[in-house]
């Protein structure tokens, strides 16, 4: 398998785990405006731009336990409290 092949399924997945996604501003998770948009998925929140999204929504303080990585992108697990309280929020109805 070429680096080649490995970035075409990376990519692939991303339009994978996108297609499961809302893509909702950070106020609506409860989090900074420089946090960006983030993708509310069924379980997890997903960011492009995560070190924002650690810097200015304290999701550095996210255990490594639930986190994943697919290339560039970072997904926080809702199995963390931190993360389930601001999905909660952008999953409320407004």
């Amino acid at each position: 398998m070429s680096i080649y092949d490995i970035q075409e399924s990376i990519d692939e997945l991303q339009q994978a785990v996108a297609s499961l996604c809302k893509v909702l501003p950070a106020e609506r998770f409860g989090l900074d405006q420089r946090c960006g948009h983030l993708l509310c998925g069924p379980d997890f929140i997903a960011s492009s731009a995560p070190r924002l999204v650690d810097y200015y929504g304290g999701f550095e303080y996210v255990e490594a336990a639930h986190i994943v990585h697919i290339g560039t992108w970072k997904l926080y697990s809702t199995d963390c409290p931190r993360v389930q309280a601001a999905w909660e929020q952008a999953s409320d109805p407004q």
